[in-house]
């Protein structure tokens, strides 16, 4: 038996349908929004975080680019070596 058979087994088994019509009207609206199938607004919600995170992972790799290319120009300030430097006789001082 699934939830349409008992629902309809207690319609069928309630005297006066009328009087009762509210509870009735929502367990038959229940089951659709317990499946997910009324329910919209996650939709809604999933889309909006969606363009937020977009919105933030772009905002990052374009001030991540403007740091590399800060970290670039340091680079090419770097102390320039002459083989004087790499001169090693052994003692220590």
């Amino acid at each position: 038996m699934d939830y349409d058979e008992a629902l309809s087994e207690l319609i069928d088994a309630v005297a006066d349908v009328e009087e009762h019509g509210d509870a009735i009207e929502f367990l038959q609206n229940y089951e659709g929004e317990r499946s997910g199938e009324t329910d919209s607004e996650w939709e809604e919600k999933y889309k909006k975080l969606e363009s937020e995170y977009k919105k933030r992972f772009k905002e990052k790799m374009a001030e991540g680019t403007t740091r590399a290319d800060d970290k670039g120009e340091s680079k090419s300030e770097t102390e320039k070596i002459t083989v004087e430097d790499l001169d090693f006789n052994g003692k220590t001082e």
